[in-house]
């Protein structure tokens, strides 16, 4: 079993890999294969189609809602724990989010993937926001929520890494007063 997974892993890092690097169009499995080192049957043992493994590559190389805050953290504090920790999720799983940006133009069940992601971490921020005591109201807080998101997947996705999530997070605490 624990080669199974490990194999599995090895498929999903090559495609994430390649179809970053290619674009999902460009890339044939039997690359995705000799990249990962295993035949080229063994793809479609683990993922039936192309568009699975596409998938896969976005929905288990992805942010999994673990964004916590101190009891009593104002919003500012809020704010620059989740920009930091949105940062380096961000960071690590740039190859998946230039996979989403290219892709999901063209591909409607990626696009809801990423939707759904991107509705998980702007949820867990809100919902730090509104329990912080200094909240804003829950359309004010929704809307920083977002835009702390956005931001930090656009710098990471173009700037290479976000020139400071802190300051970026210390602005929208700003708005929130």
């Amino acid at each position: 079993m624990a080669d199974d997974d490990s194999t599995r892993a090895r498929i999903i890092d090559a495609a994430r890999k390649l179809f970053a690097e290619h674009g999902y169009a460009a890339t044939a499995t039997a690359k995705v294969a000799a990249a990962a080192g295993v035949p080229g049957g063994l793809v479609f043992y683990y993922f039936p189609t192309k568009s699975d493994l596409l998938l896969a590559t976005v929905r288990e190389r992805a942010y999994r809602g673990t964004l916590t805050a101190p009891a009593g953290a104002t919003v500012a504090e809020v704010l620059v724990g989740a920009a930091k920790e949105l940062a380096a999720v961000f960071e690590e799983h740039r190859d998946s989010q230039r996979i989403v940006f290219r892709e999901a133009g063209t591909n409607a069940e990626l696009r809801e993937v990423a939707l759904r992601l991107i509705a998980s971490s702007t949820g867990d921020v809100a919902r730090l926001l509104a329990a912080a005591p200094d909240a804003p109201d829950g359309t004010t807080g929704a809307t920083i929520a977002r835009l702390l998101v956005s931001s930090l997947l656009m710098d990471n996705f173009l700037a290479r890494g976000p020139a400071d999530p802190v300051a970026t997070a210390e602005v929208l605490a700003g708005g929130a007063r």
